[in-house]
């Protein structure tokens, strides 16, 4: 399953490579902005630098939740649409994935500072309900209950997305805190970014296409069983 979902990622990447690019571009020269901001005077401003700092995470956000809508309207769908109405459907989605990835983030949080077991846990039985609020397929179930349900028989599938999701939610600040640490450039930052993202799109490909892949599979069990 995971072989097929990661070979779907690269066609769709293939497929859809200036819309890619797009994203890859902007959303690295956002994390490089972040970047410089921690080399200047502003970094000590805490109004300045917490406000430059969700308004980056909210423009990154809105980048990838406008790619995963338009594997949606591509994959699940069968349909296209121009990039302007990815990014503009990407932008209504955004707060709905906001709120259920926060409420994600907190009861992993919350699982992990209680004992190790109940963190992996939640981590790895809601790591999808995020890219399922936006998918929009859940229909009257939540998007936390769904993404357990797919990850039921497919625990291993659930814990290495939660992990990525964590190292690559952490990897920004662990490479600004390493630059400073070192006394870095923002010539350090630049590439570093650049790789972050690049693999932050490939990884946010594979587990949307994932998703779709757990869903069939569910699909076609629940047929069988009819």
């Amino acid at each position: 399953m995971l072989g097929i979902s990661l070979d779907k990622s690269i066609n769709f990447i293939k497929s859809n490579s200036n819309f890619i690019l797009l994203i890859w571009v902007l959303s690295s020269l956002s994390l490089c902005f972040v970047g410089w901001l921690e080399t200047t005077p502003l970094k000590d401003n805490a109004v300045a630098s917490i406000t430059i700092n969700l308004a980056a995470s909210f423009f990154n956000i809105w980048l990838f939740v406008s790619m995963i809508h338009r594997i949606k309207v591509q994959a699940i769908d069968g349909g296209d649409e121009t990039y302007g109405e990815s990014l503009l459907h990407g932008l209504y989605s955004a707060p709905g994935y906001i709120l259920v990835a926060l409420g994600y983030s907190l009861m992993l949080l919350i699982g992990l500072f209680l004992l190790v077991i109940p963190g992996v846990w939640v981590g790895a039985n809601f790591v999808f309900a995020p890219t399922l609020a936006v998918f929009d397929i859940s229909a009257d179930e939540m998007s936390y209950s769904h993404s357990k349900r797919l990850v039921q028989g497919n625990f291993m599938i659930g814990l290495l997305f939660a992990i990525l999701s964590i190292i690559m939610e952490s990897s920004s600040q662990l490479i600004v805190t390493i630059g400073e640490g070192m006394g870095l450039t923002l010539l350090f930052y630049v590439p570093m970014f650049f790789v972050l993202m690049a693999l932050g799109v490939l990884v946010e490909c594979w587990s949307s296409f994932t998703v779709i892949e757990l869903v069939k599979s569910k699909l076609a069990v629940t047929d069988q069983q009819v």
